[in-house]
């Protein structure tokens, strides 16, 4: 039973290996009904982050310069956020709280095709709300 247990764990867990996370993406999310977003696209031993901002009433996608993660069996952080390889939970390290959720992505091109549709309908909410403050 132990040992079927063990196998189970195994093809069931989500998490990277130290070989397979080059060309991998994660989407997390967070916020208090965790609507804002940030992809995360890593290469080897490095990554580079994409989140939304508002500039002059539009939507821009900014992508960081890329940095160096680190893997650990059970975590891989990307300071200051270390995120649980289990339960893909992001944790602030400098808050000391959770703060958000991700999904791993098996690609860049998925990952960022998110973020635009995510620009997309965020943009269309935000002009439909200004439309409304404005009559």
């Amino acid at each position: 039973m132990k040992y079927l247990i063990f196998l189970i764990t195994i093809f069931i867990r989500p998490a990277f290996s130290m070989n397979d996370l080059e060309g991998k993406a994660l989407i997390c999310s967070y916020g208090k009904n965790s609507t804002n977003h940030e992809i995360y696209l890593f290469y080897k031993n490095r990554y580079a982050s994409k989140y939304l901002f508002l500039e002059n009433h539009n939507f821009k996608i900014r992508t960081n310069e890329k940095r160096k993660y680190y893997l650990s069996e059970k975590n891989l952080t990307l300071k200051p956020f270390k995120i649980n390889l289990d339960s893909l939970t992001v944790f602030d390290m400098e808050f000391n709280k959770t703060i958000g959720k991700c999904k791993i992505v098996v690609n860049h091109k998925l990952a960022d095709n998110f973020m635009i549709n995510h620009k997309i309908k965020s943009q269309n909410k935000y002009d439909n709300l200004i439309r409304k403050n404005s009559v």
